[in-house]
């Protein structure tokens, strides 16, 4: 296979990818927010790229799979927040909180439940149904917000009159306080992080709470989706994907756009290239490809889970999800990350065993980090996969790097030499895994594996 199993001379050069990257992540598609005029542009974009390389169109509306979801917009109106505690009023100003968009709610001196993050995603139910909670947000870095976004769709289900995060650091400002909800989302539900970290000390308070109704208006959300099809297994799928959205506009300053060049420019590069270059192929892989883009990653894994929740292919019939993030930077906060791939989940499913042989081929190391590897698999959109027990990994170059979630997140900082090894590598692999004689399967001897084989017989 691995004799067999090479890319055309010439794929994947550093000038496609720098031409793909820095018209993603240029400043006219203002930082591609879920949704936006940006986005929508992003999405013409790539179903451009699957048409000039002949990828079989395989949404409802050509490349495209849509979704006529609802944005809920803050409504400042009236805003009125305090806690009161031994004796003394703290008014909050709405300048001082991140909000999701909330429904009309009123509450006046309701004594809150205080807990910490820990304690409110294992709490009893009936400790959260109906509640006021009071709650303290470590400073946020990609493990916190994890942590968040899953306490965030137990509170959603849950129903708490409020939850007040009261940041104990550092917190993004505001983007606008918009929610993306789907026809089959749980109801808004008020919930503020408070980024005053000296109400972090208070234990009895009683909260009063005054929000208007959020501002609702349609939104159509499209993931971007071709298909290269195989041959005797061409029923089988493998899924190679990356969500194409970013963090939108800044309030304020003089530069506003995040342009989300390796988070997630670089990912989205990667899925074109590998696309056009197995395309050219003389022979086609055996099981199908999928190439597929999501929208709206930054908020929630949303594109992903819609499209586990409508495949275009079965999920029976789909081997496994191969997703990329983060391939340009090789400034990793730990040091250079040169010639080298991290896999989330490294031990979870023999995947690795298909993408170290690639590595081997193209002098690129598939590496485990000891720390991040299993900690990040929830972090990406291989996890909506991985929770319906497909095989799902993400692969990146860094896990950390100086611009993640910042302005300057630019195109001018990747590395593109280093980045077309490593979607050459990636290319290599995902036509490894088309071609091997059996399925990825998720290791049964590793226990953190348990939830992600549940669904199977």
């Amino acid at each position: 296979m691995v004799a067999q199993a090479q890319l055309p001379p010439g794929a994947v050069t550093a000038d496609a990818l720098r031409a793909h990257v820095s018209f993603l992540a240029s400043d006219a598609l203002e930082g591609r927010n879920s949704p936006s005029k940006g986005l929508d542009i992003a999405a013409e974009y790539i179903a451009s790229r699957f048409r000039a390389t002949g990828l079989k169109p395989m949404g409802d509306d050509g490349y495209f799979q849509t979704a006529d979801w609802t944005r809920s917009q803050v409504n400042p109106e009236g805003f009125v927040l305090a806690l009161e505690s031994a004796g003394k009023r703290y008014d909050i100003a709405y300048s001082d909180v991140t909000m999701d968009a909330a429904p009309a709610t009123s509450l006046e001196g309701v004594a809150v439940v205080k807990l910490s993050m820990e304690e409110a995603a294992i709490a009893p139910d009936e400790a959260i149904r109906g509640k006021a909670l009071l709650i303290g947000l470590p400073p946020i870095d990609r493990t916190v917000g994890q942590r968040f976004g899953a306490l965030r769709r137990r509170l959603l289900k849950l129903s708490p009159a409020a939850a007040i995060f009261i940041a104990e650091g550092a917190v993004p400002p505001s983007r606008g306080g918009a929610t993306l909800r789907s026809p089959a989302d749980t109801p808004l539900l008020p919930i503020v992080v408070v980024r005053k970290p000296e109400l972090a000390t208070l234990t009895e308070a009683k909260l009063t709470l005054k929000l208007a109704a959020a501002i609702e208006t349609p939104a159509r959300m499209r993931n971007v989706a071709g298909l290269l099809e195989g041959t005797d297994l061409k029923d089988q799928v493998l899924i190679v994907s990356a969500h194409y959205d970013h963090l939108g506009l800044a309030a304020s300053g003089k530069d506003v756009v995040f342009n989300g060049a390796n988070d997630n420019a670089s990912g989205v590069a990667g899925v074109l290239e590998v696309a056009a270059s197995l395309a050219k192929l003389p022979t086609r892989p055996r099981r199908s490809i999928l190439f597929l883009t999501f929208f709206a990653e930054e908020k929630g894994l949303l594109g992903a889970r819609h499209y586990t929740l409508h495949p275009l292919v079965p999920l029976s019939q789909t081997i496994a999800d191969l997703n990329f993030e983060q391939l340009g930077r090789t400034d990793s906060s730990e040091g250079a990350n040169l010639d080298m791939v991290n896999m989330t989940g490294f031990d979870f499913s023999d995947v690795k065993t298909a993408l170290a042989a690639a590595g081997a081929l193209t002098g690129v190391r598939l590496v485990k980090h000891e720390k991040a590897s299993d900690q990040f698999f929830g972090a990406s959109d291989n996890l909506p996969f991985a929770e319906k027990c497909v095989v799902a990994h993400t692969v990146s170059v860094t896990y950390a790097f100086p611009d993640y979630h910042q302005l300057g997140d630019e195109w001018q900082k990747l590395d593109y030499d280093n980045m077309a090894k490593v979607v050459r590598m990636l290319g290599t692999g995902a036509l490894f895994l088309a071609d091997q004689a059996s399925r990825p399967v998720y290791d049964a001897e590793n226990a953190a594996t348990a939830n992600y084989r549940a669904c199977h017989p």
